[in-house]
């Protein structure tokens, strides 16, 4: 997961994506470059020692792939002799992190999945078939829907615990439709306004109350 979100990559500048990395005309972006009120920082953890990795230097795009590299969905990333997968395994909202970055107020908004979130199983075709192909266009395969939701159910209470122990000083949950996944780009929009939404009513309630 990534703390400190950035406003603008690179400030601004644009460039070239590929498979590997986002380049400039000149230098490959790092870390470093995103610039923000308080420095940017990504999570990702250490699959073989089970511990979270942050990265606050080094090329942008290896912390991004590495952050979102959800386990047994995405390949791992191998940086610097770790092999790294998702931060939100065991950090999906960093409040720690971001607490050793400053001492300012901690707003944290919450998009976990709930982990009550319904499978789909109606399907009459054989258990392999199911397994492999989705019945209707733009839904998943059950096998990848099984594994994210095997990932989603600890995740979410790990992610409960740590948020009741670390307290943020603002806590921002947007009502998500449990269908939205994190590969529906033409939803964003949706998600963007439910973020907005549960803001508007956080931050109302806050000034009400002082």
């Amino acid at each position: 997961m990534s703390m400190c979100a950035p406003k603008q990559s690179a400030s601004g500048r644009s460039g070239e994506k590929t498979g590997r990395a986002s380049y400039t005309p000149t230098r490959l972006i790092a870390v470093s470059d995103v610039r923000t009120t308080l420095p940017f920082r990504a999570t990702a953890v250490d699959i073989q020692d089970g511990r979270v990795f942050v990265f606050s230097e080094g090329e942008l795009a290896p912390a991004l792939r590495a952050t979102s590299a959800v386990p047994g969905v995405f390949s791992l990333v191998e940086y610097e002799g770790r092999m790294l997968v998702d931060g939100g395994l065991l950090s999906n909202v960093p409040i720690a992190e971001v607490r050793s970055l400053t001492t300012r107020p901690i707003i944290a908004v919450d998009v976990t999945p709930p982990a009550d979130r319904t499978l789909i199983f109606e399907d009459n075709r054989a258990f392999l078939e199911r397994l492999h192909a989705p019945l209707h266009p733009g839904r998943r395969p059950l096998f990848v829907d099984l594994l994210t939701k095997a990932y989603e159910i600890p995740a979410a209470v790990l992610n409960d615990m740590r948020i009741a122990e670390l307290r943020p000083d603002i806590y921002i949950k947007p009502r998500l439709d449990p269908g939205l996944k994190p590969e529906d780009f033409k939803r964003m929009d949706e998600a963007i306004e439910a973020g907005y939404r549960e803001a508007v009513t956080v931050l109302d309630a806050l000034h009400r109350a002082s």
